[in-house]
């Protein structure tokens, strides 16, 4: 899948994609405002990155007026089934021959709080391949209360065989720390149809939480999770509560923590005006 030198210009690249040390791959489809305060968040705190945008909804238009990358091969993707974007990015960078050292899966409603990541990332994937937030790893279906990983037990017949393991490892989605040289292995190993279907025919809600550091680590990759701090679901967490401006303040001071989760939309627009601001931070 070649990019088309008419998407999403990068800078003076002309579309081509460029070598990066880290590279952002968002998944997005409402609300361009949003959209464009969280890449000028990423852009500010990370000058150094790559971002993608994949557009996962209907609206062939959305954040075409946006300096942007966006993924050329783009299409909906079905709500509680993330993974094929994922999966889809990581290919198409593989097939365009791009170099990097990381890439980041963020969701849309993730903002940067102070600059330092790629060099926390130096630190903390030297002798790792993967990384994520939350970090469960589970036996059997009653040693957790998850409800993906129990969905994940209802299926694990068909997935056992894929993953060839008896158990399996699920991270938060957002932000997950993939190495290339894993991502190369995961790509080269894979049966590409046999991969697609066995996704798309999946019913396990958040997938995509299970799928990627399972089969890393099912390939020998070495994984970690994100340092824990006591209040650690200050800085990232499920459901609609979003970080109010108090948390986001605490994850400024710690020294592993450099993102939050959730943030979305009018807030999202809001807080980052005060980040990138530094207004009452």
């Amino acid at each position: 899948m070649a990019l088309n030198r008419d998407e999403g210009p990068w800078g003076n690249a002309g579309g081509v994609i460029k070598n990066k040390k880290t590279y952002f791959a968002i998944l997005a489809h409402i609300n361009e405002e949003a959209l464009a305060a969280q890449v000028r968040n990423i852009r500010h705190f990370n000058p150094d990155a790559g971002i993608i945008v994949y557009n996962g909804g209907t609206d062939a238009e959305f954040a075409q007026q946006l300096n942007i990358l966006r993924f050329p091969g783009s299409h909906p993707i079905r709500y509680g089934n993330l993974t094929p974007y994922f999966w889809e990015t990581m290919k198409w960078l593989e097939e365009s021959h791009v170099q990097y050292d990381y890439l980041i899966n963020l969701d849309h409603d993730v903002l940067f709080v102070k600059p330092g990541f790629q060099d926390c990332l130096d630190e903390l994937m030297e002798d790792y391949d993967v990384m994520g937030w939350d970090m469960v790893t589970s036996f059997s279906p009653s040693d957790t209360n998850l409800s993906c990983c129990r969905d994940m037990w209802r299926e694990w017949e068909r997935w056992s065989l894929f993953f060839k393991t008896d158990y399996f490892v699920r991270y938060l989605n957002s932000t997950q720390v993939y190495r290339h040289g894993i991502v190369r292995r995961m790509l080269e190993a894979a049966d590409h149809p046999a991969v697609e279907d066995r996704i798309g025919n999946s019913n396990v809600f958040a997938l995509e939480e299970m799928f990627f550091v399972t089969y890393a680590l099912s390939l020998g990759a070495r994984i970690r999770e994100y340092p824990r701090e006591e209040n650690w679901e200050s800085a990232a967490r499920f459901g609609h509560r979003q970080i109010s401006l108090e948390e986001a303040r605490w994850v400024k001071r710690q020294p592993y923590y450099y993102w939050i989760h959730p943030v979305k939309e009018a807030w999202l627009i809001q807080l980052n005006e005060q980040l990138i601001g530094r207004k009452n931070m």
